[in-house]
């Protein structure tokens, strides 16, 4: 299972990790230490029509700065690569609305993407059916 989301910032692969170290500083930044919740209630849109607040905008940027962090190292880590990284306001300076709200997007598959789990199972040989031959 791929858990980092790519995305093209100013013509550059950057990728988008939602690891543990992104949840915890996310936590704090959001005032509930560790949870997902709060990283969600942060970058959901504030109004039925999808609309983004200044605030929620902000918070988007944010949250988009700490898991490109965490993506760069990941890569860097794994593959020895050096992938841009960008600030939250380098990103609002970058981006313009339309990309902004791909970068939305983005962040919040992101973020499911690190909560996803895959159990991977056997079948069990009591409960398979035997065929007999004709």
């Amino acid at each position: 299972m791929e858990r980092m989301v790519a995305v093209k910032i100013a013509g550059q692969e950057c990728w988008l990790n939602f690891s543990v170290s992104a949840l915890l500083h996310l936590g704090e930044v959001f005032g509930e230490k560790g949870t997902v919740a709060a990283v969600m209630r942060a970058i959901l849109p504030d109004t039925a029509a999808g609309a983004l607040s200044r605030e929620t905008m902000a918070n988007v940027a944010l949250v988009a700065e700490e898991l490109l962090a965490a993506g760069a190292e990941y890569r860097r880590v794994l593959y020895g690569e050096e992938v841009p990284r960008y600030t939250a306001s380098e990103l609002e300076v970058l981006l313009s609305s339309s990309e902004f709200i791909c970068l939305h997007a983005a962040v919040i598959k992101a973020v499911q993407a690190g909560m996803e789990r895959t159990v991977e199972t056997e079948a069990d040989p009591k409960k398979a059916k035997t065929t007999q031959g004709k």
